[in-house]
Protein backbone atom coordinates (compact mmCIF):
# COMPACT_ATOMS: atom_id res chain seq x y z
CA UNK A 1 0.00 0.00 0.00
CA UNK A 2 1.56 3.32 -1.08
CA UNK A 3 1.33 6.59 0.90
CA UNK A 4 -1.11 8.39 -1.42
CA UNK A 5 -3.18 5.12 -0.53
CA UNK A 6 -2.68 5.56 2.99
CA UNK A 7 -3.44 9.40 3.37
CA UNK A 8 -6.66 9.00 1.04
CA UNK A 9 -8.05 6.30 3.50
CA UNK A 10 -7.28 8.26 6.69
CA UNK A 11 -8.80 11.01 4.74
CA UNK A 12 -11.99 9.00 3.82
CA UNK A 13 -12.13 7.64 8.02
CA UNK A 14 -11.67 11.19 9.49
CA UNK A 15 -14.41 12.32 7.33
CA UNK A 16 -16.84 9.47 7.83
CA UNK A 17 -16.21 10.72 11.56
CA UNK A 18 -16.59 14.05 10.86
CA UNK A 19 -19.98 12.91 9.32
CA UNK A 20 -21.25 10.80 12.69
CA UNK A 21 -20.16 13.85 14.94
CA UNK A 22 -21.96 15.93 13.29
CA UNK A 23 -25.03 13.68 13.46
CA UNK A 24 -24.63 12.87 17.29
CA UNK A 25 -24.33 17.02 18.15
CA UNK A 26 -27.31 17.41 15.69
CA UNK A 27 -29.52 14.73 17.94
CA UNK A 28 -27.92 16.43 21.01
CA UNK A 29 -29.53 19.69 20.10
CA UNK A 30 -32.64 18.24 19.32
CA UNK A 31 -33.41 16.30 22.41
CA UNK A 32 -32.61 19.59 24.39
CA UNK A 33 -34.34 21.86 22.13
CA UNK A 34 -37.67 19.42 22.90
CA UNK A 35 -37.63 18.98 26.77
CA UNK A 36 -35.35 21.68 27.41
CA UNK A 37 -33.25 21.74 30.54
CA UNK A 38 -35.94 22.25 33.39
CA UNK A 39 -36.41 18.61 35.16
CA UNK A 40 -40.39 19.83 35.92
CA UNK A 41 -41.00 20.68 32.24
CA UNK A 42 -39.48 17.24 31.35
CA UNK A 43 -41.68 15.37 33.91
CA UNK A 44 -44.82 17.14 32.77
CA UNK A 45 -44.25 16.27 28.98
CA UNK A 46 -43.42 12.90 30.39
CA UNK A 47 -46.88 12.94 31.89
CA UNK A 48 -48.46 14.97 28.67
CA UNK A 49 -47.36 11.82 26.90
CA UNK A 50 -47.71 8.69 29.04
CA UNK A 51 -50.82 9.71 30.93
CA UNK A 52 -51.20 8.84 34.11
CA UNK A 53 -48.64 6.74 36.07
Amino acid sequence: MGTAQRKEMADAVSYEEQRRRQEVQDFGRKVRRTYGSRRKDLANRVYAIHGTC
